[in-house]
């Protein structure tokens, strides 16, 4: 009770933060017939279709060979960038132990981990994919998972985000918990991206603040 009662204080919400995604995916909170991470994990979305492009720029252009994908939901986008980038070495990580049992169930080639970003550091990768994750944490998970993100050692993070928008504390009310989030903005600061568009930016992670 004590601990809840300090993360509630503190404005952390990493005490349900395993419950509220795995209720999202046992629910099939979105209704979507094709994914249960939501329509943004659609193969016809397009936010699938920028992120299939930028991992393919950075596999051309700055020689990326192991990928971390933090989170991986239930991995339904994914198989369209393996197939065209077979020599990327993939592993997948999720929150969400029934997510991470149902991957390796289907993809038995594959390495799928349950791994909370927000207090554990992933192994050292090329890349960490970041899709559509910081926006669903409150400010103490975003600087922890960004903190762990860059003492894993890896080289480049593509995460979406949301530039030029004001950031806000995470609604502790909300139905889905997620707002728009620019890391490049007070309180996390990171610098401008080596590139990016409108939804995804590519940052060398030793330029993270610590």
């Amino acid at each position: 009770m004590l601990n809840k009662l300090l993360g509630i204080v503190s404005g952390r919400t990493d005490l349900t933060l395993q419950g509220r995604f795995a209720r999202f995916y046992r629910t099939n909170y979105w209704l979507d017939p094709e994914s249960r991470s939501g329509p943004g994990s659609r193969r016809d979305s397009g936010s699938v279709a920028a992120a299939i492009e930028a991992l393919g720029m950075a596999v051309h252009d700055h020689g990326v060979r192991r990928i971390a994908d933090i989170p991986c939901g239930d991995f339904n986008w994914m198989p369209l960038f393996l197939e065209a980038w077979p020599e990327v070495q993939y592993q997948g990580f999720d929150i969400v132990a029934e997510m991470i049992a149902d991957n390796r169930r289907r993809h038995p080639g594959l390495q799928f981990e349950r791994l909370d970003i927000t207090r554990e550091v992933p192994p050292s990768v090329d890349l960490i994919l970041c899709k559509d994750l910081l926006n669903h944490l409150c400010f103490a998970d975003v600087r922890a998972a960004l903190e762990n993100m860059r003492r894993s050692g890896s080289r480049l993070l593509l995460a979406s985000n949301n530039f030029g928008r004001d950031n806000v504390e995470l609604p502790r009310l909300g139905r889905r918990g997620s707002r728009h989030l620019d890391i490049t903005r007070p309180p996390f600061g990171l610098p401008p991206p080596i590139w990016r568009t409108h939804y995804l930016g590519l940052w060398r992670l030793a330029d993270v603040p610590a």
